[in-house]
């Protein structure tokens, strides 16, 4: 009986514990001094240099062997490479300007205490079993900023743990990085209370472009690279194509192309036309103004 009352007194003193946690910090991310940024800057600095050396030398593999390819007059092949080859980019694109922003100590840093977790599961399609699966994300929220991490940074933190963000800001507040380091709880007491960062408008998220912007041209664009490409094979082989003449197709697709390259331009000038719109408006809310202003 004795073990059981201690468990019991326990719990409810982890409980009380995690109540007072909760209560006490219902504010937002804490403000962190400067040279909070000099402590993290490091490790900061060797993960954006890792993660843009690795997607970087697969970018470069790709195109070295869609050039390879393409020297071969393998026109097929060197574009899948290219193709391939984009995924990584954009990856090396994005750290790579991470590292930029690290190497200018163009990032913020905040603290907040793990004040409670979440895991949402998804239902989605496995196409190489066939069957749905079950996907979990993991959500923990700092003072009162829900925050998502990977499963294994879920599991090394519990509640009442203080812990570092790093923030690198972006065009929209919803694509904002935040990268967590686990700190002291000293930590905390060097928070400044009365400091407001100066904090640029901005949206939370980019404006829909139009679907005939985006759809129309997901379809037309690559079935226009394929004739492109099959009409410029059959030219070689001195060969009509379709009853036609080679020449004739590759001028369609090259029209279709362009024509898909206008509708994305316009569908870009709307977007961004939208959000100056809401840019405004959202500065003039803040100035004190009327939204319909």
């Amino acid at each position: 009986m004795g073990i059981f009352s201690h468990l019991r007194e326990k719990e409810k003193a982890e409980e009380k514990r995690i109540k007072e946690v909760r209560h006490t910090h219902r504010r937002g991310l804490d403000d962190m001094p400067n040279r909070y940024k000099l402590q993290l800057f490091p490790w900061l600095l060797l993960l954006q240099l890792f993660y843009s050396a690795l997607s970087g030398a697969f970018t470069g593999m790709c195109v070295y062997y869609a050039v390879g390819q393409f020297a071969k007059a393998h026109t097929l092949q060197g574009a899948f490479c290219l193709a391939v080859g984009l995924l990584p980019l954009q990856f090396f694109l994005k750290f790579f300007r991470r590292l930029l922003q690290t190497l200018t100590f163009r990032f913020d840093v905040y603290g907040g205490m793990v004040t409670e977790f979440e895991t949402k599961t998804e239902q989605r399609w496995d196409s190489e079993e066939h069957r749905y699966k079950k996907v979990n994300t993991y959500f923990v929220t700092f003072n009162n900023h829900q925050q998502q991490v990977s499963g294994l940074r879920s599991l090394t933190l519990r509640i009442g743990d203080y812990c570092l963000l790093a923030r690198y800001r972006s065009r929209y507040i919803e694509k904002d990085a935040y990268i967590t380091f686990k700190t002291s709880p000293a930590a905390e007491e060097n928070r400044l209370t009365d400091f407001v960062p100066d904090e640029p408008v901005r949206l939370y998220r980019p404006a829909q472009m139009p679907k005939w912007s985006t759809v129309l041209p997901a379809f037309v664009i690559p079935a226009a690279a394929m004739l492109l490409w099959m009409a410029s094979e059959t030219k070689r082989l001195d060969d009509l194509f379709l009853g036609m003449r080679p020449d004739l197709w590759i001028q369609i697709g090259w029209g279709c192309e362009i024509v898909m390259a206008v509708l994305i331009i316009c569908g870009f000038c709307i977007r961004f036309n939208e959000e100056r719109k809401s840019l405004a408006t959202k500065r003039n809310i803040q100035k004190g103004g009327n939204a319909n202003a």
